[in-house]
């Protein structure tokens, strides 16, 4: 799966300006995902922009090759054999035993030091110019906490097989629990918001989940600001 944000671009000393200290804090949970794990890491760490990225990959203890791709992926990254095309990169990878996925993501949101903040599954990538996209969103429009954005589906030869636009998510429908069910799902790796509202999120409620740790976020953040997509 993968997203990629269809704006037109606007210059100007605002943007600019905001644009040269915005950073990303992006998430990826892992565990035995080495088969699809190199693609995802690259869709991060090669995106080209005005902006820096921490990317925060929290593994489970794997036992597959997972941790070999990232340490190779890492090494490149600090001898620049692997070209940074944004103002700056931060990989950190940790490797120890969770409580599952939402535990996983959990750390990485303790540890996020940027302005927006994302996760993405380590079979799902962005694709090329995903986070210069969301960059214009949030540097254009002050009042905009949260987005949504164009959904792929891809086979595992990276073939589209579907595509479509967010749905327009109500809160009252998001509250009562009709995405997902009766109403289209709201895709995470789709989703961005400002890192102050994970403030309304009790990690620990969070982490506690083992399926649809993803609709709680929505449920406490639909309430605080709409979604935009």
């Amino acid at each position: 799966m993968s997203i990629y944000l269809y704006l037109f671009t606007i210059k100007s000393d605002f943007f600019t300006k905001f644009a040269q200290r915005m950073k990303f804090s992006i998430i990826t949970p892992c565990y035995n995902s080495g088969q699809f794990l190199k693609e995802t890491m690259l869709s991060v760490l090669t995106q080209a922009g005005d902006f820096s990225i921490q990317y925060l990959l929290i593994d489970g203890g794997s036992t597959d090759q997972s941790m070999t791709i990232a340490a190779n992926i890492q090494g490149k990254l600090q001898s620049g054999k692997l070209w940074c095309h944004c103002r700056h990169i931060s990989l950190e990878v940790i490797s120890e035993p969770d409580k599952g996925m939402y535990d996983a993501i959990a750390k990485g949101f303790e540890k996020a030091s940027g302005e927006v903040v994302a996760y993405l599954n380590a079979d799902d990538i962005y694709l090329p110019g995903a986070l210069q996209s969301i960059q214009h969103v949030f540097a254009l429009r002050q009042e905009i906490n949260w987005v949504s954005a164009r959904h792929l589906k891809i086979d595992e030869e990276g073939n589209t097989l579907m595509s479509f636009l967010p749905f327009n998510y109500r809160s009252d429908l998001l509250r009562a629990g009709l995405h997902g069910t009766v109403l289209p799902y709201v895709q995470q790796e789709n989703v961005f918001w400002r890192s102050h509202l994970l403030r309304e999120v009790n990690l620990e409620t969070f982490r506690s989940y083992r399926l649809a740790g993803d609709f709680y976020l929505w449920f406490v953040l639909q309430p605080r600001t709409p979604c935009i997509f």
